[in-house]
């Protein structure tokens, strides 16, 4: 079996591992990219937060795996066979005695024997199916510690259903559903009465369930009170609910929120980021947009985008699975076509890149970025950067964005812009700026960068009085006014 190697690059040579060992980074990049860790055997399988699980084959294609974190460091390992780490700390492994359930740190919480068959069902949740002193297969829910959440024989089958808080979708032995919440209590008990289905939970206070004597969908609260009747059998599709019917002729479908009111349905993901989101139709396939509808990126013709991270990295893939990642406008960031697989660990702000020939790199990528009254601001030619703690970004886009004039006098290298009653002037490399004639001391001067004059964003925000916000989550210049 082959073992798991890693290799941590320095950072004083990252520069040079990234252009001999990866050599995919552009030398005017349009993000900031850190190399972490080279040289891991195997593919990337998952990513967790506490780091990505790696799978690596020997020549019998037998696999082992080890969880890797984001300094190389193997949190655990060996010839073990690791599941799915979700948002908790445990993970399901299978040795040759085999499977049970193991922290982070590689304390055995279940031992092997007890169960059958394990597998992640929610944050620190799992679902497992052994057999009972009959020799019949039951199942059972239990935490990381082996805490039995719904015993065994309760139920015949149970399913997670992920609304806004999740919830526990069980069977009874004749097929009827019940609704139960993650720490085992009854919501809704099965077969309340025959002609009554549970249909799903849509929101973390209520749940939907259709009677078939009626025709009619309730939206019902806890505490057992109707909060909404829909004509039909609804449906979920987070975050809406759908009724679809047949005139003879054609299809139609309606939809309405978790009170009963018929919405505007878009079928689009929306991001974490408030100013761009994700949109798939089957005429122009996958698209970025803006706040306005406009779209800022469309991917290649025979292409998709996969994953979109931070409201500003987007992973594209062939249908051959070959993978690049780009901004959101298609600047590139990783080239296309130089590795198959991205994966990303939101917790630890990480990418994990794997090549055709199975080996591993981990990085970290910084973008930062700018947004004006809700639209993002697209500096294509240099990308903003941090110097002396403050956040410098290309003139002209600013200036723009911001619906400002802008001239060039190129004798005295000044830009002087004006938004109504307001006129900012600053000269090259001149710590002084000018607003109406008053002088403003900077904190970092006014200059020029692969051949674009940037300037400090906050400095000339607040000089046409805008407000400026940074959220650092995102790394993000936010400007309102």
């Amino acid at each position: 079996m082959k073992r798991l190697k890693v290799y941590s690059a320095l950072i004083l040579v990252l520069g040079m591992l990234m252009s001999m060992c990866i050599g995919v980074f552009a030398a005017e990049p349009v993000a900031k990219v850190d190399l972490l860790v080279t040289g891991v055997e195997g593919f990337v399988y998952e990513s967790t937060p506490h780091g990505f699980i790696v799978y690596d084959y020997d020549e019998n294609f037998m696999y082992s795996s080890s969880l890797v974190n984001h300094n190389g460091v193997v949190i655990s390992g060996g010839d073990l066979r690791f599941g799915r780490i979700t948002e908790g700390n445990y993970l399901v492994f299978e040795d040759s005695s085999g499977i049970g359930i193991m922290d982070v740190n590689g304390n055995k919480t279940v031992p092997t024997g007890k169960y059958v068959g394990i597998r992640n069902f929610d944050e620190n949740l799992f679902y497992c199916e052994g057999y009972n002193e009959e020799g019949k297969l039951q199942n059972s829910i239990v935490d990381g510690t082996g805490k039995e959440i719904v015993p065994p024989g309760k139920y015949t089958y149970m399913s997670k259903y992920y609304g806004e808080n999740s919830h526990i979708i069980a069977y009874d032995s004749e097929g009827r559903r019940a609704l139960l919440s993650l720490d085992g209590e009854v919501l809704f008990p099965a077969g309340t009465a025959e002609n009554v289905t549970l249909m799903y939970s849509p929101d973390n206070d209520r749940y939907l369930i259709y009677d078939s004597e009626t025709d009619k969908s309730y939206i019902r609260g806890y505490d057992g009170k109707d909060i909404a009747v829909i004509d039909g059998c609804a449906t979920t599709s987070h975050p809406y609910l759908f009724v679809t019917t047949y005139d003879g002729t054609d299809w139609h479908t309606t939809h309405y929120d978790y009170n009963g009111n018929v919405i505007e349905y878009y079928s689009y993901i929306e991001s974490e980021f408030p100013a761009l989101r994700l949109d798939w139709d089957r005429d122009n396939g996958y698209e970025i947009l803006d706040s306005e509808d406009n779209v800022v990126y469309e991917a290649p013709e025979n292409m998709f985008i996969r994953n979109f991270h931070k409201g500003k990295f987007v992973e594209i893939y062939d249908y051959n699975y070959s993978a690049g990642l780009v901004d959101v406008y298609g600047n590139e960031v990783v080239p296309f076509g130089q590795y198959r697989d991205i994966h990303y660990c939101e917790e630890l702000d990480i990418f994990a890149f794997t090549t055709e020939d199975n080996m591993v790199s981990i990085a970290k990528i910084e973008m930062l970025t700018v947004e004006v009254n809700g639209k993002d601001v697209n500096f294509a030619d240099q990308r903003p950067f941090i110097k002396d703690g403050r956040t410098l970004v290309p003139l002209r886009a600013i200036f723009e964005a911001l619906g400002a004039e802008v001239v060039w006098n190129g004798a005295t290298r000044t830009a002087t812009s004006t938004r109504g009653d307001v006129t900012v002037s600053l000269t090259i490399d001149s710590d002084i700026m000018y607003v109406n004639g008053k002088e403003v001391t900077l904190d970092v001067p006014a200059t020029i960068v692969n051949d674009r004059t940037v300037v400090p964003v906050r400095a000339i925000s607040e000089a046409f009085g805008c407000k400026v916000e940074w959220n650092g989550n995102y790394q993000t210049a936010i400007i309102t006014g």
